[in-house]
């Protein structure tokens, strides 16, 4: 249903309905039978600990990316697809001594990630701080949602917000459809496998990494 959702949407001509497919694509996911349990409070919780798990891995990514784009891979040493050169420090130095004056951003967010490589109290306070950005922007969409649906509302300016939407779509049931693929367990004990297995291993995981202390080596080894 919420690979239906996204294909609804990603077709509708307008952009409200567009939205509220996306919406509905999240809903299918985190909802449950549970007359207890609220869709958004769910959504909260655990789209955030799975983006939480995979936010220093997806960083690592687009940085990557951008070195590929501007062809510098041949010039830093170690440098691999795997991205193991990105877990040393030596790296980062490379970067900030050569290309401060002609890739700026570049050399300033490799700046970045090494703060968060050497501290991790500081890794901490990032990965909490996207958190919350994270929690408030789920609730800004779904006022927007509730707008919508309710008020009959037409938003000249949700562009953002719906391609912000969208990747949450993609990214749950990409993560999802890894878990499911990647020798799953019935960790609910319900005699099948099914979504609430995958939250709830997301949940362990997050809880088992922040127990131990959130470090950058773990985070990059456990995200996917």
């Amino acid at each position: 249903s919420a690979l239906r959702h996204l294909r609804l949407g990603s077709n509708a001509d307008e952009l409200e309905q567009v939205f509220i497919n996306y919406w509905i694509g999240l809903e299918y996911i985190f909802s449950n039978y549970d007359i207890g349990d609220n869709t958004i409070n769910r959504l909260k919780e655990h789209f955030v600990n799975a983006h939480s798990l995979s936010y220093v891995k997806r960083n690592l990514l687009e940085f990557y990316k951008d070195i590929s784009r501007l062809s510098l891979g041949a010039n830093i040493p170690n440098y691999n697809e795997d991205l193991e050169f990105l877990k040393q420090e030596s790296t980062y130095d490379f970067i900030m001594s050569n290309y401060w004056n002609d890739y700026p951003l570049l050399a300033f967010r490799a700046y970045q990630i090494k703060q968060l490589l050497n501290s991790n109290d500081r890794l901490k306070d990032t990965i909490k701080k996207h958190q919350t950005n994270l929690k408030r922007h789920l609730s800004r969409c779904y006022r927007v949602r509730n707008e919508i649906v309710h008020d009959a509302a037409i938003h000249l300016n949700i562009e953002a917000i719906t391609g912000n939407l969208k990747y949450y779509l993609t990214f749950i049931i990409n993560d999802i459809i890894a878990y499911l693929n990647n020798n799953p367990m019935d960790l609910n004990l319900s005699g099948h496998l099914s979504i609430e297995d995958y939250f709830i291993y997301q949940s362990l995981k997050y809880k088992s990494l922040s127990k131990g202390g959130l470090t950058f080596a773990k985070l990059f080894d456990e995200s996917s």
